[in-house]
């Protein structure tokens, strides 16, 4: 299920050949920022249920957006250390 939240595309759907695994991710329109992008096995738990999660993940984005870096920039950082 797709659906379009603050500048963001939500995304979340059944993984293909797996018992109960759900795929999520936030990715921002305008530029391709993404917030998350996660697998979560053998859950219960619903792909609304997923939704809600991501929109909460973008809301603490705007909220706190120094606490999300690209991951490019992250990965650079992780090599210098």
């Amino acid at each position: 299920m797709k659906i379009k939240y603050r500048d963001f595309e939500i995304d979340v759907w059944k993984a293909p050949g797996t018992y109960g695994a759900i795929q999520c991710s936030a990715i921002r329109d305008s530029d391709g920022f993404c917030v998350a992008e996660e697998t979560v096995e053998n859950t219960a738990d619903t792909i609304k249920t997923y939704i809600e999660i991501m929109k909460g993940r973008v809301d603490d984005y705007y909220e706190h957006p120094e606490d999300y870096v690209p991951v490019k920039e992250a990965d650079d950082a992780e090599a210098k250390k």
